[in-house]
């Protein structure tokens, strides 16, 4: 196992990278995740490994530990309560509330290898197509692989089929020679990129933000940081939404399961971050 000097290391590393936080529980990942790095990049210890990623010796190998050691498990439509949530109420709100001035503008955020956001795109084909045409919808994670993979749309046949239909991949997949692609139609109205949750959000004026399943592997203090950025990131009445173990810090009401709406973002002088006011839009009952 690796020492504890490695693993202090690291999760150093890791914080000041990613703003991910390492528990003592996990430092069994350490050799199924870094020994394949340890081959790559020639290195016979996996101590001065993680010491040159920490201090900047090898650039391309600190990228390759925080792609590494960032969890990437997602599957299509994941969490069916929420699809229907999302289909029901939280898209059909978006929609009567910003889809006259424009198309929506929707920024999934911690996308992983892009199952969430083709998962949302092909809900708008299916459910909004008139709107599907105008949407634009913007998708980030911090793991350059991830989103390389996100960006070519090819998954294998067996991870395609963990939360996609027949139906669906009749409708929204094309056969290739590995597995399948999603098609083109879907694929247009995606824009992926490398952002780091930590960092200053590169998006603006978004409708609908959905951060699932993300600040989980946050610290409290990062966490609320993370959702000021997220909120600036929406448009006044923008609608954030988070995953269903999740909630926003300060006192906050949602309008449905998970979904908050954007009113007013003011400074806490006292904390030195930002806290969400956010009100009740709507009287309809969430299901």
């Amino acid at each position: 196992m690796p020492s504890d000097t490695t693993f202090a290391t690291l999760k150093l590393f890791m914080f000041e990278k990613a703003a991910n936080v390492l528990k003592e529980d996990q430092v069994y990942l350490l050799p199924a995740r870094l020994d394949p790095l340890m081959k790559q990049y020639g290195y016979d210890s996996m101590e001065r490994m993680v010491a040159d990623a920490y201090h900047g010796k090898n650039l391309a190998l600190g990228r390759a530990i925080v792609d590494a050691m960032t969890t990437h498990e997602t599957q299509f439509f994941r969490d069916a309560k929420f699809w229907a949530e999302l289909s029901q109420n939280i898209l059909p709100t978006a929609i009567a509330k910003f889809s006259g001035k424009r198309g929506l503008r929707i920024w999934s955020a911690g996308c992983s290898t892009g199952q969430e956001a083709y998962s949302l795109s092909m809900l708008l084909e299916e459910r909004f197509p008139q709107v599907a045409s105008k949407t634009q919808i913007y998708a980030s994670d911090v793991s350059e692989a991830a989103v390389a993979t996100a960006r070519q749309g090819l998954y294998s046949m067996h991870d395609a089929a963990r939360g996609i239909d027949t139906s669906r991949m009749a409708r929204h997949f094309d056969r290739v020679s590995t597995g399948v692609r999603v098609k083109e139609t879907i694929r247009s109205r995606l824009r992926f990129s490398v952002h780091n949750l930590k960092e200053p959000s590169p998006f603006s004026d978004m409708d609908l933000v959905l951060c699932r399943n993300v600040l989980i592997y946050f610290n409290e203090i990062d966490r609320r940081k993370i959702v000021e950025r997220l909120t600036q990131a929406a448009c006044p009445e923008g609608l954030l939404v988070l995953g269903s173990t999740e909630s926003l810090p300060g006192t906050i009401k949602a309008i449905f399961p998970g979904c908050y709406e954007r009113r007013t973002l003011q400074s806490s002088a006292k904390s030195g971050v930002g806290a969400v006011d956010v009100q009740r839009a709507t009287s309809r009952k969430a299901v």
